[in-house]
């Protein structure tokens, strides 16, 4: 694998493109060089005439980016990942507040190196505190992730696709390509019937019980296609 960066001379942004690399690569467990190439200003202009900041390029390909700047992480990841030889898996939720997170921090955790997990929702809302704190009893650290729509990833194609409530599978949403697609439902806990449970058990409580459940599950899940694929 091969991860460039190409920036004119004088960039201000080298180093936090840099930055932005290097963090990518330990998320998926990847000890991999950056080759920095600097471009020269030409008067005439030439193919990076107009290049305002750094870009980001593995294996020949131009990570390319909706805005001026630095791509998506979650694309860069996904990139980078594929380029690595990492199997995929996209957990979708309703949300992508609570269990497809969960989910997803999960697997990078215990999997790393092997696989790299992502998620989306149908309608994202905001990460509550407590999700992060119980995941944190974990050792697992999603407090910089952001909820993020499923639309975001409509472009790509992944191993594997888990869905992770019934509103999400029957929503009949336009999903990336995929080789598998399995469904692991688990309770809503922002539902109303989940926050009435929280307000008299404390959410943190209800949140600590689904997370053990999607661990058990989706653990046992991914580690019954490493042990297929080994024989």
């Amino acid at each position: 694998m091969v991860i460039e960066i190409l920036c004119r001379e004088g960039c201000d942004a080298l180093e936090h493109a840099k930055d932005v690399v290097r963090r990518t690569l330990d998320s998926l467990g990847i000890r991999q060089p950056i080759d920095v190439v600097k471009l020269r200003n030409h008067k005439g202009g030439g193919k990076y005439a107009g290049l305002a900041g750094p870009i980001i390029k593995v294996n020949g390909e131009r990570i390319l980016s909706p805005s001026p700047g630095l791509p998506d992480s979650e694309i860069l990841r996904y990139k980078i990942a594929r380029a690595a030889g990492l199997r995929t898996v996209l957990f979708i939720g309703k949300n992508n507040a609570v269990r497809s997170q969960m989910a997803e921090g999960i697997v990078n955790d215990r999997f790393k190196g092997t696989w790299a997990a992502f998620s989306a929702g149908l309608m994202p809302v905001d990460i509550p505190v407590d999700v992060i704190k119980v995941m944190r009893e974990r050792s697992i650290d999603i407090s910089a992730r952001r909820a993020k729509h499923l639309d975001l990833f409509k472009d790509l194609s992944f191993d594997r696709i888990v869905m992770l409530c019934e509103d999400a599978s029957k929503g009949s949403p336009r999903l990336p390509e995929y080789a598998e697609r399995e469904c692991l439902f688990f309770r809503d806990t922002l539902s109303s019937n989940g926050a009435l449970d929280g307000a008299l058990f404390s959410m943190r409580s209800t949140f600590r019980g689904l997370r053990d459940d999607i661990e058990e599950k989706v653990v046992k899940y991914l580690d019954g296609i490493n042990d297929s694929r080994a024989h």
